[in-house]
């Protein structure tokens, strides 16, 4: 009689083979130099910004400076002292550097590769306007505005936005402003008109950000 072949039957054998799972990140690695922009207490008026910038995409923005170095300043400092206070315990943190702006949660180690939107400020003089046109005329225009220091209709008419590219006021800077700036403080947080004009920005750059990510 041939002999019983013995049966072994394991249930972790029915197990899968174990598998290593690796999260895809997207977009460049941070640069060095970058920032954390510390918040200040969030004014009653300002809202809080929600965590919804996804790991190596989060919102980011470049100030080019060389039209109107003063208010590139002001506005940089404002948009992230603003994003900053407004991020306070959401888990979003805003990184600045060489004029530019990341907002985003998970770490901030990643970042897309190019600007969300350029902002070119610019006085109204015409060497500044000259000097934001060659700017526009290099910058992909569906993702510029140019940003006035305030309004003057006869040198806004002679302005030649390229197609696409859209144009934004801020209320003309003046000494209040000019303080704030010299005591560290951004101008958005210590001036509430020129405050009210950059939430208004934010608020659209985020909108648009949004859109462009669902």
């Amino acid at each position: 009689m041939n002999e019983a072949v013995r049966f072994r039957f394991d249930f972790a054998d029915l197990a899968p083979a174990p598998f290593e799972l690796r999260v895809l990140e997207g977009g460049v690695e941070v640069p060095a130099a970058a920032e954390r922009i510390s918040g200040r207490p969030r004014p009653r008026w300002l809202g809080r910004l929600l965590p919804v910038f996804p790991e190596g995409h989060g919102l980011r923005l470049a100030v080019l400076a060389p039209a109107a170095p003063t208010l590139a300043g002001l506005l940089l400092d404002s948009l992230g002292g603003l994003l900053a206070s407004a991020a306070a315990g959401s888990g979003v943190s805003v990184l600045g550097w060489d004029h530019h702006l990341l907002v985003g949660s998970h770490g901030l180690r990643r970042m897309p590769p190019e600007p969300h939107w350029y902002l070119v400020p610019a006085d109204l003089l015409e060497a500044s306007l000259a000097q934001a046109a060659q700017l526009l005329a290099i910058l992909p225009p569906q993702r510029t505005l140019l940003v006035l220091n305030g309004r003057l209709r006869k040198l806004e008419q002679a302005i030649a936005l390229p197609a696409g590219a859209s144009l934004r006021r801020l209320p003309l800077v003046g000494a209040t402003e000019l303080s704030c700036q010299a005591r560290g403080l951004p101008a958005a947080l210590g001036s509430r008109r020129f405050g009210t004009a950059c939430l208004a920005l934010a608020q659209e750059l985020c909108l648009s950000y949004r859109s462009s990510i669902a």
